[in-house]
């Protein structure tokens, strides 16, 4: 699809959430209008670098072969109860992550602040039986396991509820909403995240509410039947949801994947050395956009 007048907020905005196979970034080079500017990837990285280009007077064109834009941040709407909507992907920002939240302000999009807004600490741990709403009921009695659980689950549990049982950890996605309804989001990974793209999905949400209810009695009998799975380690146009460097790795390959490379200028959010978040890809779009302008000896106008 190609457009030709110039990107306002709110077509950025409808044009991260619309279907398409190849998008083309308006044209508004002057000088630079000969300079033809190709970003392969309509994801949050690929998108905030066009961005940051027609901003600058710079035109270019992307190209996506999945059927919508947006990447890894996929916002599930007109599909739960009360118009609540679910996120796929990538779903909550740090108020250290200043990247993704410059570019909401310029885009004027509201953040919800999540912090305490149930009243909470912001997490829950339910280990040996036990339901935990502090830090230290389960501090002391973890440290034998801390090494062993790190190595499997990671350390991050951060406003959300954390467990021995398989899933592992939750949150409650619909916070902040409106509506009577609940949307539970079940995160995990190592080999039980792979092996949830195995088995029906009712059959494997059946199994996560059953033990969600042992934490929180009522859970099992609330769940209406309604569930979505987002497997991204089969999804054919990702292979896999974040970037997770083993021991070695980062020292080994992360200059590699910054470095531009002749004409070729590398982004995503496995290129910025705090990996793994959406700001990490809005702060590497930001990055090639300016590496770009450099290339064309352009000074740069707007913030990139």
């Amino acid at each position: 699809m190609s457009l030709d007048e110039a990107w306002s907020r709110r077509r950025f905005l409808r044009t991260t959430a619309a279907a398409t196979a190849a998008l083309a970034v308006p044209r508004m080079a002057k000088a630079q209008d000969h300079a033809r500017i190709v970003i392969l990837g309509g994801g949050t990285a690929g998108l905030t670098c066009a961005y940051r280009l027609q901003q600058n007077g710079v035109a270019s064109m992307i190209l996506e072969a999945a059927p919508r834009a947006g990447g890894r941040m996929y916002s599930l709407q007109n599909y739960f109860p009360d118009g609540q909507v679910a996120e796929l992907g990538g779903e909550l920002i740090d108020t250290d992550h200043h990247a993704i939240r410059e570019l909401a302000r310029e885009l004027e999009v509201e953040l919800l602040d999540l912090t305490y807004l149930d009243g909470s600490n912001g997490h829950n741990f339910y280990i040996d039986g036990k339901l935990s709403k502090s830090d230290a009921d389960w501090i002391e009695p973890m440290r034998p396991l801390a090494r062993a659980i790190r190595a499997a689950i990671g350390d991050d549990g951060a406003n959300c509820d954390v467990s021995d049982l398989p899933f592992q950890a939750c949150w409650e996605t619909s916070r902040g909403q409106r509506g009577t309804h609940g949307i539970l989001t079940n995160f995990t990974g190592g080999r039980y995240g792979a092996n949830l793209g195995n088995g029906t999905l009712q059959t494997r949400a059946t199994e996560f509410a059953a033990m969600a209810d042992r934490i929180f009695p009522g859970v099992a009998k609330a769940y209406t039947g309604k569930a979505v799975r987002q497997h991204w380690p089969t999804y054919e146009w990702s292979k896999g949801s974040y970037a997770c460097y083993r021991p070695g790795d980062y020292q080994r390959y992360f200059r590699a994947l910054v470095e531009p490379v002749g004409k070729f200028v590398f982004a995503g959010e496995h290129t910025v050395d705090e990996f793994g978040f959406m700001n990490s890809a809005v702060e590497s779009g930001n990055r090639a956009a300016a590496q770009v302008l450099g290339m064309l000896g352009l000074q740069q106008v707007r913030a990139a």
